[in-house]
């Protein structure tokens, strides 16, 4: 009998799959199944580089390093919180639970004259007749009286002003 050659061992080759290629790039099948219906993506399956920067260049966020789409994440969540923050402000505004500052300056500005001049008026007409004949000590309490009832009449009318509701303010 005759020896029978010692056969070599063939080598295996394995065929790159796309599920080893996904596990490799850290993507899903499915998402490397997308990207390979894309006529410009690369057609061997064993190129890893070519694929990672296919993806790079055509890939969704999944596909990105982690550093990247951590600060992707980070920069979308201050986005969204900033969007909601001035949705919900646009919305209170619009309920008329908040006004604008400028706004609000302007009518203090206002009602404050307003009071003020009311006020003065009333002591020019008032006021003067009632000090004929009076001595400095007189004089000085009245006008302690008439502060303190301006005083009180600001007070007063600063308290009618906050109970207001917001539609009988636009009139001021």
């Amino acid at each position: 009998m005759k020896p029978t050659p010692a056969k070599k061992p063939k080598k295996q080759t394995k065929k790159p799959t796309q599920a080893a290629l996904a596990k490799t790039l850290g993507i899903s099948p499915q998402l490397l199944n997308h990207h390979m219906k894309n006529p410009l993506a690369p057609k061997d399956l064993g190129d890893v580089d070519a694929w990672a920067e296919f993806l790079l260049s055509n890939g969704r966020d999944a596909s990105l390093p982690p550093e990247l789409r951590e600060s992707i994440g980070s920069a979308r969540l201050r986005n969204l919180v900033l969007d909601a923050e001035r949705k919900e402000t646009q919305n209170k505004r619009e309920r008329r639970e908040l006004i604008d500052f400028a706004e609000a300056s302007r009518a203090l500005r206002e009602f404050s004259s307003v009071v003020t001049f009311a006020t003065l008026d009333r002591l020019k007409r008032e006021f003067a007749v009632t000090l004929v004949g009076r001595t400095s000590l007189e004089i000085d309490t009245m006008m302690e009286e008439q502060i303190e009832r301006a005083r009180k009449l600001a007070h007063d009318a600063c308290e009618a002003f906050e109970k207001m509701g917001p539609s009988k303010k636009e009139g001021i």
